[in-house]
């Protein structure tokens, strides 16, 4: 009888033990998890939730896990691995680490170590309690430590602790249960020698024991004389019970080794154990419950880690895949459904047949599996009910379609697969007619005579393969192919409407289903391109702007208005009228882990609704998703600063305080690179609230929606900004959160109010220096104009007088000219007495030195301007200074005073201008003698100074002041003749220009009374390497000094004098035609009394006149001054030699102008010789006579029999030169065409025949005809010489003769030999 009686408990305790349908979530080493040996839970006062495993502790923020163990907090030696007694107090976390008391500062994010070996810790939220062996103590937030408050008896090792509603405390110990009352010091025992594990006080006052091992207690005092009604007789899963917590229903979950129980107000309790099916509990081993503020439950586990759940708001019921029991579906995959009269619900599966689904047992009845001989269908993919007939009609793939009756669970099989299909895609009742949709089209069933026919076996596309169909309450049918929708008017079946797909406002992709709300619009959902709606209006379809409903697979009208659609990422509830939505999450909250096209969706008559996965259904009742969900709160979680995770711990950083608990976050103005990421306190699955909105003041400019927790901004600016974050409302029910976060991105110290201050004040002194500095220059410009002015003025003086000394110097020479050019003539005549003909000669000498003083006053204009160039030669100084000393031997006798030359060596060689050195020594002899009195000395010395050489004058005189030195070889500066000898103009000028030139020095050393020193310093080495301005003369220097008369005079006489036989051949021609160009009568004159004894002479008064008469006259030669008013010399002689007719005549250029660039200019335009000013006669006449002479025998040479016909090059000018290679090149490229004359060369050469005549007459005395018969002649001599093999005929045919008979004698006139002879001879 005993035994009976255990097998009926056991039954009890089985059936009682069978767990209801709660899904578990879960976290556990997969989602950061420490350990997954889970001791003791809590939740601080942010709404985090903590974990304290075997290895460390663990923070939860909804988001991510952060871990704590002792390996990875080095600074915090005191932490251990097993953290129990978890407990949250004010802005703290109390726990036990390895047994000791451990506080954790929420605000600073810091571990502090409390010196205290606690056995158990109690928080209610705001006192905290700990228990050290017998003692027991609370927590000061003042002090930051824990003050003795009682102590027990030191038997009485305190295990637990709990206060109650009254404040009474609790006390569970080794040996019992007691009780403290708080106005009472004395705890009163309530349940003796029991080992207390945990308590608990629910919201009846009941007080939950658990006994170590025992099972467990429940307490509740009474006004009796016993005071306590004690209860332990409760049949849980296990004996050893662990933790209690109370729900929002006021049921009791109670953690036990084997499972979690719970005890309902009616006393039922109903167990969940490790189960092999999904969201059920990963270990039965329970060692930790705790309730947050919102009612979710936590579970601890010792071996799988934490689960959680709400059992008021978690109203998903999830079936999964269970084959062969009552509690599960036959398959996984789940298909469409229908509900039947009773409230049954049958369920099409993919592979596991049909299931009826009896709500109200919560059981599974499995049909159609082929179990105990029961037909054999399993894949069904559409279903329909026929309430008259308490029939389903089912679809199926490659199995037809059947007929089930539920009443005797009887199959009818339609299977006529050649004249129907073997695979249906919808089945739909309607009146008395089934219409079925198969790969072969639409077919129709009636109902009383169950033939099965084509409805409108007119049209097409209703015979062909369709995707979806509806019959709306117009009785039309729509029907979705995978390119188009056709719409039929069912009562007047001609009426056909077809929209292809990407027309009419619809997407490009494939509508799968349909649906009609309650006024008559139809809505349809497409695979990727969303939620249309028809506009019967328009006859057109309008998209429906739904987030994240894309992907339709199946949709359904709940009686409320909202349409139910099934997308690809769960459910979504939408409104049409008022657009509210509600999203429910596949996995997270109805615990599908994918749901696909083909999955079922069924609304149920009460509301409730059933979702099909491809791991189960999940059904819940839609009224519930509007009930409002507890309150919850946001906070910004953590802070990363250019890619660095930021806490209050960081000395110096960012967070003076963790990140929930800041008021404004400052930031530096590098680093503007953050990541904030934010979270809730409430873990209640509800995917609306995992849709946030976000923006930045003074960066967005609007909302920004995000489904991460983590926000991003780069390269902010400094300023000020808030962020802002805020639940979506997605409906008007919804109470959505919302936090904000002011931040200071603060500017560099160079953007401050202060540095900008100092900018300005900077600018402010900037400016006034600028305008101080700025009046200043004017000023001072002001200044330097009045001195530059006067400067130029000055200079302009200094220019006007050196220009005017040159001018005169020009207008010199032509006077000059004339002056020595009737002195030449009468020094020729021979008429003149001895003593006259020595004045004469001395004159004539005299007007070659001032010819040299005009060439100095030349010299010193070109020295100013840069252009003065320098024959330089290496040669002796020793003697050339002698020279030079004895010149002015003569003067210095005349005027009584001793003049001497000493020199250190006897011959010293150095590089320099003889000509320019002799004006700097001559003006300082010059100088030294005119202000040297009589009776006075003055010596010359040449003094050797190592690598340089010193020449010295010094004299006796009066000497110069001291103030006057520094300006003595200024231009024009003369020193007042009152106190010393007066200056030399512009010779101490010139003669410091010209050794500065000679890359030496000039100074002088003087005193009043006892006369002067100069000193010029000469390198020995050469120094002209480097220099632009320099002619190197070959000869020596010293012979070069000067041009005598005598030697003038023997070169013109030299130049003059023809050979014999040259003059004996020009005597008998006609006179030579010269043209004279010269602007000054007197000097024109006298040229022409010059060349017309020997010269036919025409004249011409400017260039332009000059060039005339070449042009009508082309005379012989052209002699033409330079500077001429209309057209200089230079100027005509350029056209002349640019002009092919005239290029052949010579021009003399005539000139005042002596420098080396004058000559260089003069001979670049073309004249043949350049003559200065003034000139020697017999000079001029020498020139011309060579130049007339030279052409004669140019044109001798080329007169003779066998000339040459290329005149040599040097002989000519470059358009000469030009014109005779083409010429030669014509004529040798015709040479063998009899019929090439001087008609056909002209126009080759490109002139006229006339030109052609002149000019070739003019270079070389032959005509054109001429020329090409020498030239003729001269190949066939060639020839001759050179082929022996070749004939005489041959020659003469191939040299352009036609007729070998005059070939022989032209060739005999020019060779004076015939062609035979010419050949035998050479």
């Amino acid at each position: 009888m005993k035994r009976l009686c255990f097998v009926i408990l056991g039954l009890i305790i089985s059936w009682t033990l069978c767990g209801s349908n709660i899904y578990f979530k879960h976290l556990g080493k997969g989602d950061g998890l420490s350990q997954i040996s889970v001791v003791s839970i809590c939740q601080d006062e942010l709404g985090r939730m903590w974990f304290g495993t075997l290895e460390g502790l663990n923070c939860y923020d909804g988001n991510e896990i952060v871990v704590y163990k002792p390996s990875l907090m080095k600074e915090c030696n005191f932490l251990g691995n097993e953290v129990h007694n978890l407990v949250s107090g004010p802005g703290s976390v109390f726990f036990t680490s390895d047994g000791t008391l451990v506080r954790y500062d929420l605000r600073y994010e810091t571990f502090h170590d409390l010196h205290l070996k606690a056995s158990c810790l109690y928080s209610d939220g705001r006192d905290v309690w700990a228990a050290v062996r017998d003692s027991i103590y609370h927590w000061s937030p003042v002090d930051s430590s824990f003050s003795f408050v009682y102590c027990m008896p030191s038997d009485k090792l305190v295990t637990s602790l709990y206060l109650g509603a009254d404040n009474s405390l609790w006390i569970g110990t080794m040996s019992g249960l007691y009780r403290m009352k708080e106005e009472s010091n004395q705890p009163v025992c309530i349940i003796p020698a029991i080992r207390v594990h945990s308590l608990y006080y629910d919201k009846r006052g009941y007080m939950w024991v658990a006994a170590f091992r025992k099972g467990m207690y429940r307490v509740e005092e009474t006004d009796t004389d016993d005071g306590w009604i004690i209860q332990n007789d409760f049949i849980l899963s296990s004996n050893d019970v662990r933790c209690f917590v109370e729900d929002e229903d006021g049921g009791i979950w109670v953690g036990t080794f084997n499972g979690l129980n719970h005890i309902g107000q009616d006393g039922h309790i109903t167990c969940y154990r490790k189960e092999m099916l999904p969201g059920t509990l990963k270990h039965s081993s329970v060692f930790s419950l705790y309730k947050d503020r919102q009612g979710t439950i936590w579970v601890g586990t010792y071996y799988g880690g934490v689960h959680f759940f709400h059992p008021q708001t978690d109203i998903f019921k999830h079936y999964s895949e269970n084959t062969g029991k009552e509690n599960g579906v036959s398959f996984p995959y789940i298909g469409n459904m229908v509900e039947d009269r009773r409230g049954n619900i049958w369920i099409c599966t993919e592979g596991g047949g049909l299931n009826c689904w009896n709500r109200k047992s919560d059981t599974f009845t499995h049909y159609l599996s082929g179990i105990n001989g029961e037909p054999f269908f399993p894949n069904l993919k559409c279903i329909e009910y026929d309430g008259q007939t308490d029939c389903l009609y089912i679809g199926t793939h490659k199995q037809g379609f059947l007929c089930f009756d539920i009443l005797t669970a009887s199959v009818k099989h339609y299977a006529d697969y050649k004249r129907m299909s073997d695979s249906f895609n919808e089945v739909i009742m309607r009146g008395d007619s089934l219409f079925l949709l198969s790969t072969k089209g639409i077919f129709v069933k009636k109902r009383y005579d169950g033939a099965i026919e084509r409805p409108f076996p007119k049209i097409p596309e209703t015979l062909r393969e369709g995707v979806a169909m509806f019959i709306d309450s117009k009785r039309s049918l729509w029907l979705s192919r995978r390119n188009e929708i056709v719409r039929i008017n069912m009562s007047f079946p001609n009426e056909k409407k077809i929209y292809p797909l990407g027309q009419k406002g619809l997407g490009k992709f494939m509508v799968t289903k349909i649906a009609e709300s309650s006024d008559s619009i139809l809505f349809f959902g497409t695979i990727g391109s969303g939620l249309y709606r028809y506009n019967k209006a328009s006859d057109s379809f309008v998209h429906c702007p739904i987030v994240g409903a894309d992907y339709i697979y199946n949709m359904r009208f709940h009686a409320s208005g909202y349409l139910i659609l099934l997308t690809d990422r769960g459910v979504l509830c939408y409104h049409p009228q008022t657009g509210d939505m509600k999203i429910l999450d596949a996995e997270n909250q109805l615990h599908l882990s994918a749901v696909n096209d083909g999955c079922g969706l069924l609304v149920c008559r009460d509301g409730e609704v059933l979702v099909g996965g491809s791991d189960g259904m999940t059904a819940f009742a839609f009224s519930s998703l509007f009930e409002p969900l507890p309150e919850h709160n946001l906070y910004f979680s953590s802070l990363s600063v250019n890619g660095k995770l930021m806490t209050a711990r960081d000395k110096g950083g960012v967070l003076p305080v963790a990140l929930p608990f800041i008021s404004e976050l400052h930031l530096a103005y590098d680093e503007n690179n953050i990541s904030i990421s934010f979270a809730s306190n409430s873990y209640i699955e509800n995917f609306d609230r995992e849709i946030f909105e976000y923006c930045l003041e003074g960066f967005d400019r609007k909302w920004n929606t995000t489904y991460s927790n983590t926000l991003f901004y780069t390269n902010l600016d400094p300023g000020r900004y808030i962020l802002k974050v805020r639940e979506k409302k997605l409906s008007e029910r919804d109470e959505v959160q919302a936090i904000e976060l002011p931040l200071v991105v603060h500017s560099p110290w160079w953007a401050t109010w202060w540095a900008y201050t100092l900018y300005v004040a900077l600018f402010v002194w900037i400016v006034s220096f600028l305008v101080r500095n700025w009046m200043a220059r004017v000023h001072l410009r002001a200044s330097l104009a009045q001195e530059k002015m006067e400067k130029e003025k000055n200079e302009e003086l200094i220019q006007a007088k050196l220009q005017f000394f040159a001018n005169i110097s020009h207008e010199f020479r032509t006077p000059l000219t004339l002056i020595i050019s009737q002195l030449e003539a009468l020094l020729h005549s021979s008429g003149l007495s001895p003593f006259v003909r020595t004045r004469l000669q001395k004159v004539y000498k005299n007007t070659f030195q001032f010819r040299e003083l005009i060439s100095e006053l030349l010299d010193f204009r070109k020295m100013e301007r840069g252009k003065l160039t320098l024959h330089v030669g290496q040669a002796d100084l020793v003697g050339y200074l002698g020279r030079i000393c004895d010149d002015f031997q003569p003067q210095a006798q005349l005027q009584h005073i001793c003049l001497g030359f000493h020199s250190d060596v006897s011959e010293q060689f150095c590089w320099y201008d003889s000509r320019q050195l002799r004006k700097v020594v001559s003006n300082l002899l010059s100088n030294a003698l005119k202000y040297t009195p009589a009776d006075g000395r003055v010596e010359l010395q040449l003094v050797d100074a190592g690598e340089c050489i010193a020449i010295k004058v010094l004299d006796s005189g009066e000497g110069i002041p001291q103030e006057s030195i520094p300006f003595i070889f200024d231009r024009f500066y003369q020193v007042n003749a009152e106190v010393s000898s007066p200056g030399s103009g512009i010779g101490l000028a010139l003669a410091k220009g010209i050794v500065e030139l000679h890359h030496g020095t000039i100074g002088v050393k003087s005193a009043v009374g006892y006369g002067s020193v100069f000193t010029v310093t000469l390198p020995k080495a050469n120094p002209f390497l480097r220099d632009d301005n320099v002619v190197w003369d070959a000869a020596e220097p010293e012979t070069a000094d000067g041009l005598s008369v005598c030697c003038e005079t023997q070169e013109a006489d030299e130049a003059v004098l023809p050979s014999d036989g040259v003059s004996e051949e020009l005597a008998g021609e006609a006179r030579d035609c010269v043209l004279l160009v010269e602007d000054n009568e007197d000097l024109l004159q006298i040229l022409t009394d010059l060349l017309s004894p020997l010269y036919r002479v025409i004249i011409a008064m400017d260039g332009k006149a000059g060039y005339d008469k070449v042009v009508d006259g082309a005379p012989d030669l052209v002699v033409s001054d330079v500077m001429m008013p209309v057209m200089s010399g230079t100027e005509m002689c350029m056209k002349i030699k640019n002009n092919f007719d005239f290029c052949h005549i010579p021009v003399i250029l005539l000139t005042a102008m002596t420098s080396d660039n004058s000559k260089m200019e003069g001979m670049q335009c073309g004249a043949d010789d350049y003559i200065e000013k003034p000139f020697n006669n017999k000079l001029l006449l020498g020139r011309i006579a060579n130049l007339l002479r030279n052409r004669k025998l140019l044109k001798k040479k080329f007169g003779t029999a066998v000339p040459d016909p290329v005149v040599p090059p040097l002989a000519l000018t470059p358009i000469d030169s030009e014109f005779l290679a083409r010429l030669d090149e014509i004529v040798r490229n015709h040479l063998s065409e009899p019929e090439f004359d001087v008609n056909q060369l002209a126009r080759e050469l490109g002139v006229s025949r006339s030109s052609l005549y002149n000019k070739l007459k003019a270079l070389s005395f032959v005509t054109p005809n001429e020329y090409i018969l020498n030239a003729r002649l001269k190949v066939a001599a060639d020839l001759l010489k050179q082929n022996l093999e070749m004939q005489i005929t041959e020659i003469a045919y191939q040299v352009g003769f036609n007729s070998l008979r005059y070939f022989r004698h032209c060739f005999k006139a020019s060779f004076n030999q015939t062609p035979q002879e010419y050949r035998q001879s050479k």
